[in-house]
């Protein structure tokens, strides 16, 4: 499974690293919910 996810943030931005790992967290615990689960299996 692959995903690309574009933003329009400027890695320039002091706070572009905070929204990355945020958005980290979002997606690895949407991949682990049981939404995710149910059609994998």
């Amino acid at each position: 499974m692959t995903f690309i996810i574009n933003t329009s943030e400027l890695s320039s931005n002091p706070q572009s690293k905070q929204l990355g790992a945020e958005m980290e967290v979002v997606n690895v615990g949407f991949l682990q919910s049981d939404e995710i689960a149910e059609i994998h299996c």
